[in-house]
């Protein structure tokens, strides 16, 4: 369940933030112990897919691209 873990909520905000600079994260500014540290944004277009999803479905939208992407696992 999306609800239970909080890494999809930084998922969703590191997307949102991509979204609004229009650039990849390239610093880490949601950390109060590493606050500026270099980050590889090695998930960005999964980050970028869950903000898009949260813009237009907000917590459903998590939902619905978390429920496809289980159903594509288990389809293939």
């Amino acid at each position: 369940m999306v609800a239970r873990d909080g890494d999809p909520y930084r998922h969703w905000a590191v997307g949102e933030q991509m979204l609004q600079t229009r650039d990849i994260m390239r610093v880490d500014t949601f950390s109060h112990t590493r606050a500026e540290t270099p980050v590889i944004a090695s998930e960005w277009l999964a980050e970028l897919v869950f903000a898009a999803a949260g813009r237009w479905l907000d917590l459903d939208g998590l939902a619905l691209v978390a429920a496809l992407v289980i159903a594509t696992a288990l389809a293939l």
